[in-house]
């Protein structure tokens, strides 16, 4: 039985149909499917790839500002501990020229008492020269009991300055007194000192004369070299008893200002910002901290025998019960030229004057001018000279004054006595022409001034 051609065509089409469509049609579906499931399975892999570097991306940014603040807050406290509060220090400064050496004042109080009381007073200073680029420090103590005039013309020891007219009053006179600018100032106290030196778990010093001191501490330290605990140290700067005096007070304070500025600066700054860490208000300083580890970088591992020192040249001597220290000019304009040369100025120590009780002295007046000797025996009197006798020379030729001496032992004190007044010049007897008993005679020129 045969079909037609137009059954047959339609079962061709349906054969069509059912052989190629569905097989087609299933297969396009299917893999059109499986194509859109790939991209979005893509699209939302790539979205969470997306997504987590976004999370990742805040959490590092979260963890740098919370370190940055952190480090802020930490440089921020640091700054703190050692700011000088409202001192008016800042105001003598004189900025240092780039990398060239500079002065910095070191002033400490070493009472108990509140060191920041009105009446808080400096026993303790030094003038600190640093050379950053040959890693060199000269430390030059200056005797806080030295006289000084301020602007509104009445006398103070450097200390009362400080206590009475500020920080700026005792730089400005320090700095008028050596005759050098002064770019940096520290102020320490008692217990800044002590928990300094327990921070840095105790300080080794050359202790060259023992102390036995009761006034200075309970504290017995035996020469030699000694690790000392913050009040050994405090009793080391405040002792006095000593064969040598001030001299020896003075080696005492150098060598542990030398100590501890070594120690402070020999690790850089890091160990620098350390040390100010493990402390609450160890020192003042005009100097912020970032300058500070700068500076500690550029001086660590500084050699000790770079390190020089001296006391400001002159005596000591007593006034109505208080003692004062006149300082020689000379000497001292000697000392500062080796200073500024880099050189070390204790090599000049042993040319130190002569002290003012130490021999008997006569006083002339030659200038005419009435009162003149009276004056200068009160003036002579007051600094701790020893002055016998007193009167008028037999005439007024005099233009220059004089300070004649017999031999040449009383040479040194005749300088002392040029050297104080700041005028005058030696003379040594050698014929006979002057007749005095004393050791040294002292003729007032035309050339004096009366003080007004």
């Amino acid at each position: 039985m045969g079909f037609s051609n137009a059954r047959r065509q339609k079962r061709a089409t349906r054969g069509y149909v059912t052989n190629v469509m569905p097989y087609g049609s299933d297969y396009a579906t299917r893999g059109s499917r499986v194509s859109e499931r790939k991209f979005a399975k893509e699209v939302h892999r790539q979205g969470m790839k997306r997504r987590l570097l976004l999370v990742v991306g805040c959490i590092v940014a979260a963890v740098v500002v919370a370190v940055a603040v952190g480090m802020t807050t930490w440089y921020g406290s640091l700054e703190a501990s050692i700011a000088l509060g409202d001192s008016d220090a800042p105001s003598a400064l004189t900025a240092a020229e780039e990398g060239a050496p500079f002065y910095t004042l070191v002033a400490a109080s070493l009472d108990d008492a509140n060191p920041d009381a009105p009446n808080a007073t400096v026993d303790a200073l030094a003038l600190v020269r640093i050379d950053e680029e040959r890693k060199q420090a000269t430390i030059l103590n200056v005797p806080p009991n030295i006289q000084t005039t301020l602007s509104d013309g009445n006398a103070y020891t450097l200390s009362s300055a400080q206590a009475e007219k500020g920080d700026a009053a005792l730089i400005r006179s320090v700095s008028a007194l050596i005759d050098v600018p002064v770019s940096h100032y520290v102020k320490a106290d008692a217990n800044g000192i002590v928990e300094l030196v327990e921070a840095l778990g105790g300080l080794e010093v050359n202790v060259r004369e023992e102390v036995d001191d009761p006034a200075a501490g309970g504290t017995y330290i035996p020469a030699g070299t000694q690790t000392l605990d913050g009040q050994g140290v405090l009793t080391l700067l405040r002792a006095t008893n000593f064969t040598e005096g001030i001299d020896q007070q003075a080696q005492n304070r150098r060598d542990v200002l030398q100590a501890l500025s070594l120690r402070l600066v020999g690790g850089g700054q890091g160990e620098l910002f350390g040390i100010v860490d493990r402390t609450d208000h160890p020192f003042g300083t005009d100097v912020g901290i970032n300058d500070a580890g700068s500076m500690a970088d550029a001086m660590a591992a500084t050699d000790p025998a770079s390190v020089f020192g001296t006391l400001v040249p002159g005596y000591e001597y007593e006034r109505d019960g208080v003692k004062y220290y006149s300082v020689t000019s000379d000497a001292l304009a000697a000392v500062m030229e080796a200073v500024e040369a880099g050189e070390d100025p204790s090599a000049l120590e042993d040319e130190s004057t002569v002290p003012p009780d130490s021999f008997t002295l006569t006083v002339r007046n030659g200038a005419a001018i009435t009162g003149a000797a009276a004056a200068m025996e009160k003036t002579l009197s007051g600094l701790g000279f020893d002055v016998v006798d007193v009167g008028n020379t037999d005439t007024d030729a005099y233009n220059e004054t004089l300070v004649i001496y017999k031999d040449d032992k009383f040479a040194p004190a005749a300088q002392t006595v040029v050297e104080t007044l700041g005028m005058g010049r030696g003379v040594l007897d050698q014929q006979g022409f002057y007749t005095f008993d004393s050791d040294v005679l002292l003729v007032i020129g035309k050339d004096w001034k009366p003080v007004e």
